[in-house]
């Protein structure tokens, strides 16, 4: 019977930050949380810019929502946080003039689509100052 390992032994089989396969999986499943906001993002503005009829006002929301998901996919965190108060001001404007069954929960996925996000960048930047 092997007797059990103690935990500096443990750490340097494995490494401190664990083992490599658990590491290369979280980095893809945030990259797949930006993108993930980033399509919620293109969806929402071209969405709204179409609603609107294209007016001045849809334009520049358009234009905003696009912005800020390039922002996100270049991984920027104020960017993030922004298309979400953004998108949750868009999501409220949908849900208060949606009819009952038109739509369904898509404010709502949309919604959790860029909170996905904020935690998709946040978490890759951090792992980022970690190894500097």
């Amino acid at each position: 019977m092997q007797e059990p390992r103690s935990d500096e032994e443990i750490r340097r089989l494995i490494g401190e930050e664990g083992p490599s396969w658990r590491r290369t999986t979280d980095i893809r499943l945030f990259y797949f949380f930006i993108g993930a906001a980033c399509i919620a993002a293109v969806l929402g503005g071209i969405s709204t810019g179409i609603l609107l009829n294209f007016s001045l006002l849809g334009l520049v929301i358009m234009a905003l929502f696009l912005g800020l998901a390039y922002g996100v996919y270049k991984k920027s965190q104020l960017c993030a946080i922004v298309l979400f108060i953004c998108g949750a001001l868009l999501a409220a404007s949908h849900l208060t003039r949606m009819i009952p069954g038109v739509l369904g929960n898509f404010p709502i996925g949309f919604l959790a689509a860029l909170l996905l996000g904020i935690v998709g960048t946040f978490a890759i930047n951090k792992r980022k100052k970690k190894r500097t």
